[in-house]
């Protein structure tokens, strides 16, 4: 919630969401087709990336996106036209579906909804050394107390709250803030203050928003709406994509 004393949940009815998981392995056997169907752009930053996992990702889980946004607009792939906001949020010109990606290492997420915007972000689970550092300069002091509740899982525990912090940036379209501590997802229910997002974005709607996360083999994945939704989840392989 934004301030809860102006919420609302009039005028966003998210209805059901997509959410398309696959990882590098499940759709190895398709790469070649797959490159096919990525624009001249795409190949050009695809090109700049030095680590060879990271680019076959990019790759693929840009591919696969085009395949299922024209499924749902009935064009062919490659006729897909993005445009980037100002804060670098990709979007559809004027057609009315909305969608936002994610990748990690080996594997990726999209989220597809024809009614409102949504956000998704996906983290490979890990171990990282600066747990602790990182947990005290963007995470409030409730978060690093849930974070830390106990030695086990910890890397999970800070990778949730990570995947729904960016989930949520992403699906208001501000890109990353300086002051990441103050939005604060530990909890059940979270009131954030909407001034913070002020300079960054044409205003945060006065609708509660939700985010749902869950764990989908090594990879934490989670999703933001404004409003409550029915998300049906797709692991897709090759045959899912490819005839």
């Amino acid at each position: 919630s934004f301030n809860s004393e102006r919420e609302t949940d009039t005028g966003y009815e998210p209805g059901k969401v997509d959410l398309f998981f696959a990882t590098s392995l499940d759709l190895a056997s398709s790469f070649d087709e797959l490159s096919l169907l990525i624009s001249p752009e795409e190949r050009l930053r695809a090109g700049k990336m030095i680590v060879g996992d990271t680019r076959d990702i990019f790759i693929m889980s840009h591919a696969v996106l085009r395949i299922c946004l024209s499924r749902y607009l009935e064009i062919d792939p490659l006729e897909i036209d993005f445009s980037i906001t100002k804060n670098s949020k990709p979007f559809l010109n004027n057609l009315p579906l909305h969608f936002n990606i994610s990748h990690t290492s080996g594997a990726f997420v999209i989220a597809v909804s024809p009614r409102t915007y949504v956000g998704v972000d996906i983290e490979q689970v890990r171990h990282m050394n600066e747990f602790h550092s990182v947990a005290r300069s963007f995470f409030s002091k409730r978060e690093q107390d849930f974070i830390f509740s106990k030695e086990e899982e910890v890397d999970e525990r800070f990778l949730l709250l990570w995947t729904r912090k960016e989930s949520l940036l992403k699906a208001l379209g501000t890109g990353m803030i300086d002051r990441l501590d103050l939005v604060e997802v530990s909890g059940g229910e979270n009131i954030i203050d909407r001034d913070i997002f002020s300079d960054l974005t044409d205003g945060v709607p006065s609708v509660n928003h939700y985010i749902y996360s869950m764990k989908q083999l090594n990879y934490i994945i989670s999703l933001a709406v404004p409003g409550l939704a029915m998300t049906d989840f797709h692991h897709l392989k090759s045959t899912d994509l490819i005839s």
